[in-house]
């Protein structure tokens, strides 16, 4: 599976960027509607966010998330389930396959505190990667992304 997915993305890297832009608009619309701050962003910032995510696979027992460091990535979820384990080792939650709005890492991204939780790989998971790099320098694009980042900060800061 990894050899053909290799080759798609060796493939579409050799497409006009024009065409790479609305195939991975395509490939990841659904990445869009699980971010609120990504909400009524620009087509070209969606191009630029959909550009920017580099798929990843992981193992069970692979760790995406650390409790107690600042992640430096956020993870969407395709396929695989990941379980949520506070610190004392306890699940406090399951995600299964892709039924729910998987996206771990998006709170310490952006409010810039520690992770309150490990997010473990139960089966192979199938991921897109944003590095914090990328979501800052996208973010810096668009107007709308720095207000939706404003209100998540604002409700976060609500609700601790």
């Amino acid at each position: 599976r990894d050899h053909d997915r290799q080759d798609f993305y060796e493939t579409a890297s050799r497409m006009p960027e024009g065409l790479q832009k609305k195939l991975a608009i395509a490939l990841h619309q659904d990445v869009f509607n699980k971010l609120d701050v990504f909400r009524n962003a620009d087509i070209d910032v969606l191009q630029e966010i959909a550009m920017a995510l580099k798929p990843r696979i992981f193992t069970p027992g692979d760790i995406l998330i650390k409790a107690g460091r600042v992640s430096n990535k956020m993870f969407f979820v395709n396929e695989g389930n990941v379980d949520l384990i506070n610190l004392d080792g306890e699940i406090l939650r399951s995600f299964v396959g892709h039924n729910t709005d998987n996206v771990f890492g998006e709170s310490s991204i952006i409010s810039g505190e520690e992770e309150s939780y490990f997010a473990v790989a139960r089966t192979y998971v199938e991921a897109f990667e944003l590095s914090k790099e990328d979501f800052d320098e996208i973010a810096s694009m668009c107007p709308r992304i720095q207000t939706n980042i404003a209100i998540a900060k604002a409700n976060h800061d609500i609700y601790t």
